[in-house]
């Protein structure tokens, strides 16, 4: 079930993993914004979810991977689910 959608653009080259990190902080960022309730987050990138697990980064996405698990505490029992390609 769709329950929103948006759109957006980031000017700049990006590797795979920074877009992966920005779609899942933007996509965490609308839902809270929008009220909607978020109990899975799924992504691709299994390398998203790691870095969130792990806490720390010390490359250019640190501040994206801190976004986003400062996101995830405001929110209660959210699952991170890595699924290879959709």
């Amino acid at each position: 079930m769709v329950v929103g959608a948006f759109t957006t653009r980031f000017h700049g080259r990006f590797s795979a993993f920074i877009v992966e990190c920005i779609a899942v902080r933007e996509g965490l960022k609308f839902a809270m914004e929008e009220g909607v309730m978020v109990n899975i987050v799924e992504t691709d990138c299994l390398n998203v979810i790691s870095a969130i697990h792990s806490g720390s980064s010390l490359g250019i996405e640190s501040s994206i991977i801190e976004d986003l698990i400062v996101f995830l505490s405001w929110l209660d029992n959210v699952s991170l689910l890595s699924h290879p390609s959709f």
